[in-house]
């Protein structure tokens, strides 16, 4: 007699489930600090694929996009030390090695749909000197290399498998024949990697498919984002910042992360203010160098080219040994029309060996050359 209770028991929880997976991300905010964290940097992650990610064009076209993001905005500095985290602390630092660029870029392809993974590569005796990355392509597991960025393309113009990897078809690449010619030390760090790895000695340590990896909480957060944009996105980091901020005891801390996080979610105007309070401060010397590379980029990114010119000049002047600097300089000076100063400037990177844009500034020297030639 009591069977027919069953059914709207069983629509009464069927209601509550679905009506708390629609409020999850509101929900988590009430929750311990480590579900809070998961659904923003899930969030998070949305956000960058929905403003820094191409929209149209073909899937190779976003991935590159997804490297080249990752690339510039986790790196290794002067003073860098290991240290532990989420992929999404990793672009709020601003600092990581290869493993670190590789468990970012994964989360930003999943984040925009595709499958990938990160692969610790190993050597003869089975320790790992390198981390790669995987994406799935028109059915394949496809190598890429953020650390390097380099793109595995054989012979015939395909993205290759890890598997056809080899240290010959490295080198043949044309990036890296282009590095072997204005870069010694990069190209023989390179090499020595591929060849200690390449042919895989042992079959490479496998992350999950971070795709794969999502689960139904996930699926609302990413909802959210797509349905309401930006409003939702900024509105939901204040709530999470109000949380977190104050957990924060270092007071320098506290406004380094307050200002990654804002212009993370490109908010310009709220993260400028906080870099530049940073860079005036003392005893706040440790993020000098990473405040100036990314206000500068902020700057570069709003046009603003004399101004993070001008934020540069005032860095390398004091510390005129730090490379990675000096390509940042070398473009704004080509963006104002300043050919001489770009061209002796890219030079300057050059003969730093800059490890990082190499392959970049040596593309923009040989092009600005050649219109100084034509101009004459």
């Amino acid at each position: 007699m009591r069977r027919p209770r069953l059914i709207p028991l069983c629509a009464a929880f069927a209601g509550i489930f679905t009506l708390t997976v629609v409020l999850s991300p509101f929900i988590a905010l009430a929750l311990p600090g480590s579900w809070r964290r998961h659904v923003y940097h899930e969030i998070s992650f949305q956000v960058i694929a929905r403003n820094d990610l191409p929209h149209l064009g073909s899937k190779e076209e976003l991935i590159l996009a997804a490297v080249d993001y990752t690339r510039a905005r986790v790196w290794i500095f002067q003073d860098s030390r290991p240290y532990s985290g989420h992929a999404f602390d990793y672009l709020v630092e601003g600092v990581g090695w290869c493993d670190y660029q590789a468990k970012v870029l994964c989360m930003l392809l999943a984040a925009a749909g595709l499958h990938a993974r990160y692969d610790f590569l190993k050597d003869q005796d089975g320790a790992s000197p390198h981390t790669i990355a995987e994406v799935r392509l028109r059915g394949k597991w496809r190598a890429i290399d953020p650390f390097f960025d380099l793109n595995y393309l054989d012979a015939a113009g395909e993205w290759a498998g890890l598997e056809s990897v080899t240290p010959e078809l490295v080198t043949r690449l044309p990036d890296v024949s282009l590095i072997k010619q204005v870069n010694e030390p990069l190209y023989r760090n390179i090499s020595d990697v591929a060849q200690r790895t390449l042919p895989l000695r042992h079959n490479p340590q496998r992350s999950d498919d971070f795709l794969g990896e999502k689960h139904i909480f996930d699926f609302a957060a990413a909802t959210y984002v797509k349905l309401f944009g930006e409003r939702f996105a900024n509105s939901y980091q204040d709530a999470y910042l109000k949380r977190y901020l104050p957990t924060i005891s270092d007071p320098v801390d506290r406004r380094w992360q307050e200002a990654r996080n804002y212009h993370l979610y490109q908010r310009r105007e709220k993260a400028e203010p906080l870099y530049r309070a940073i860079l005036t401060d003392p005893s706040a010397s440790k993020y000098h160098e990473r405040s100036t590379l990314f206000l500068a980029r902020l700057l570069i990114r709003s046009q603003r080219f004399a101004e993070a010119a001008a934020t540069l000049e005032a860095f390398v002047q004091r510390y005129p040994d730090e490379h990675w600097q000096y390509f940042q300089l070398a473009f704004c000076y080509e963006q104002l029309g300043k050919r001489q100063q770009a061209i002796d400037t890219y030079q300057m990177y050059q003969r730093l060996h800059g490890r990082k844009y190499s392959v970049e500034a040596q593309k923009h020297l040989v092009a600005l050359i050649q219109k100084s030639s034509m101009l004459r």
